[in-house]
């Protein structure tokens, strides 16, 4: 069903004239114009086009480069954009973006998927412009929710043709599925665009991809339906929450590396195999992690995440 979903996706781009092929030389630029950047702040955003020196002069001096993208119909001002970001300024160190695509990924969603790749390819060229001024590239740290996520991948994809070299990390939070199951790793996020990539899965098989693509993938509450939730919107938007509520307690969201949701619902993984989802999650042990959460704010349960007596 998944396949024949992307088959009918990349048809109808095909018909219309909406492939990344078709549009990634006559829509380039005008994306370029459209496509902003938002230094965030604790009095609000400061907005930039992507070419402003500004940016590249913010970004090369920042001790870590943190850069948030929204997704379908969002933006860097949206609940979700401003929770993340919002506790990332709570963060030492840490100096914070917002990609701003809310003029072109704004409605209809198949030339929006598309203008994914050229949005993410044009962040990369901004990031290579910025290691060649002097940052190092393990400090940049991407965190793009649905859409988002795909970009951030493109501009993984597109720093490392011009770098040759890796951005530090990428997370994902519940990557888009429609137009991005079963594609080439070129066109979706992948765990070869960045040293390091992780995925947390709160509505895969919807809403979300449906494919571990990361070097850990979490799975809170089995990744498909959340508690507290009853539509896909929400479970799709519940991952986005869940790494922000991790910024400021990262010890909230222990989960289990496990085979997969039976085994952990039975309890017969290792305990000893253990990883933080949200922002402190590490390379360790990489695979497939499972927990359980709260059906509200705050979301984690400490250690009562992964002991299934308590769900």
């Amino acid at each position: 069903m998944v396949a024949a979903a992307s088959n009918k996706c990349s048809t109808v781009k095909n018909i219309m004239g909406l492939s990344y092929e078709q549009m990634q030389e006559k829509n380039r630029n005008s994306v370029l114009d459209r496509l902003g950047i938002d230094l965030v702040t604790t009095n609000g955003n400061e907005k930039f086009n992507l070419t402003a020196m500004k940016i590249k002069e913010l970004m090369a001096e920042a001790p870590t480069v943190f850069i948030y993208i929204h997704g379908f119909t969002d933006s860097p001002e949206g609940k979700l954009a401003k929770t993340v970001t919002s506790a990332l300024l709570k963060k030492p160190d840490i100096k914070v973006f917002a990609l701003d695509g809310s003029k072109i990924i704004d409605s209809e969603y198949y030339s929006s998927s598309t203008n994914v790749r050229i949005m993410g390819e044009l962040l990369g060229s901004l990031l290579a412009d910025v290691v060649e001024s002097g940052q190092d590239p393990s400090k940049f740290h991407i965190a793009g929710h649905s859409l988002g996520s795909h970009i951030a991948g493109a501009a993984g994809k597109k720093f490392l043709e011009l770098t040759g070299k890796l951005l530090g990390r990428i997370t994902g939070l519940d990557p888009a599925g429609p137009c991005f199951s079963n594609v080439s790793i070129e066109d979706r996020l992948d765990e070869t665009d960045a040293a390091y990539v992780d995925i947390i899965h709160s509505d895969d098989g919807a809403l979300g991809l449906n494919q571990q693509i990361g070097h850990k993938d979490y799975y809170p509450n089995g990744g498909s339906s959340q508690p507290g939730c009853s539509i896909d919107i929400c479970d799709h938007f519940r991952a986005g929450f869940f790494f922000a509520e991790s910024i400021l307690s990262p010890t909230n969201f222990p989960a289990q590396k496990c085979d997969g949701w039976p085994m952990f619902n039975d309890g017969v993984c290792s305990m000893n195999d253990i990883s933080y989802m949200g922002f402190e999650s590490d390379t360790n042990n990489p695979g497939l992690y499972f927990l359980i959460t709260e059906d509200h704010s705050p979301f984690g349960k400490g250690s009562a995440g992964i002991e299934m007596n308590d769900y």
